[in-house]
């Protein structure tokens, strides 16, 4: 429902103690507040600054935000989602407590449609590209089973799968997905639609995730094959051709195929992030 006119509610303290005790006012007070432009509780206690935060938690699957400045705040920013405190003269418990911290209030705008996109952005692309370079590796494991009998016979040496996530493939992962960005900040404008990704979920949902799967199942595959019925000849180039021989082949390939799958996905790149997936 959508009104034709701005309207907006102003609620103090007293009345909100009766409308939080009964849950049928409680959900009256939420619904008509949401058809409302702006809706203010002015002298209320930080205890009723929580509940009305709680209340909103409840009765939606959207992300909670509070904003505070002082010691009264922290129970609101505390019960919230995400918490952004603001360090002015009131102290800085609000600024201690909070997830975000900035100096004034008009950086809030600054912190939430150009950094809160970085940031959605960065963890989205992260635990699916975690996932997936993991997954890669492990299906190979899967696979081999089936073409030795399940003997139990090691895929790769020890020490390789140690150092695939310990030195390999996490380090170029940390580097390029925290400098990641898809918008030039000296053209930045404040446009509220570039926030929506994240409440549409467009960058992190079940079809971006399954589609990693998919990758991370396609490349193992691909890679097992090609490798392993292409040197599976006693002898290449002159050298003997062993078991471990090929699965040490196929490891620097998975290696190969999930920095330059990092290299495809990241949008900013830059010389610190090409260095590390480069070299290490």
């Amino acid at each position: 429902m959508k009104l034709k006119e701005h309207y907006y509610m102003i609620v103090d303290g007293v009345y909100l103690i009766e409308i939080l005790k009964d849950p049928e006012l409680s959900l009256k007070f939420f619904k008509v507040g949401m058809l409302c432009k702006s809706v203010i509780c002015c002298r209320v206690s930080p205890k009723q600054k929580s509940q009305v935060v709680m209340l909103s938690k409840r009765l939606g699957n959207w992300i909670t935000l509070s904003v505070g400045d002082g010691a009264n705040d922290v129970p609101m920013i505390m019960e919230a989602n995400i918490g952004v405190g603001i360090q002015g003269k009131e102290g800085t418990q609000a600024v201690r407590s909070a997830d975000y911290a900035i100096c004034q209030f008009k950086f809030l705008q600054r912190l939430l449609l150009l950094h809160g996109r970085y940031g959605y952005i960065r963890i989205s692309g992260f635990i699916c590209y975690y996932f997936y370079k993991n997954i890669l590796l492990v299906f190979m494991e899967i696979i081999f089973p089936f073409f030795t009998g399940f003997s139990g016979t090691l895929f790769f040496p020890d020490l390789l799968p140690n150092m695939y996530n310990a030195l390999w493939t996490s380090w170029p992962c940390i580097f390029a997905f925290a400098m990641e960005k898809d918008l030039q900040e000296d053209k930045f404008r404040y446009f509220p639609i570039l926030y929506q990704a994240g409440q549409i979920r467009f960058y992190f949902n079940m079809l971006v995730f399954w589609k990693w799967i998919f990758y991370a199942l396609f490349h193992g595959l691909t890679i097992f094959f090609i490798v392993s019925y292409s040197l599976k000849e006693e002898e290449f180039n002159g050298l003997k051709v062993d078991h471990w021989w090929i699965t040490t082949i196929i490891f620097t390939s998975a290696i190969h195929i999930v920095c330059y799958k990092i290299l495809v996905e990241t949008r900013y790149w830059t010389k610190l992030s090409w260095y590390v997936i480069s070299y290490l």
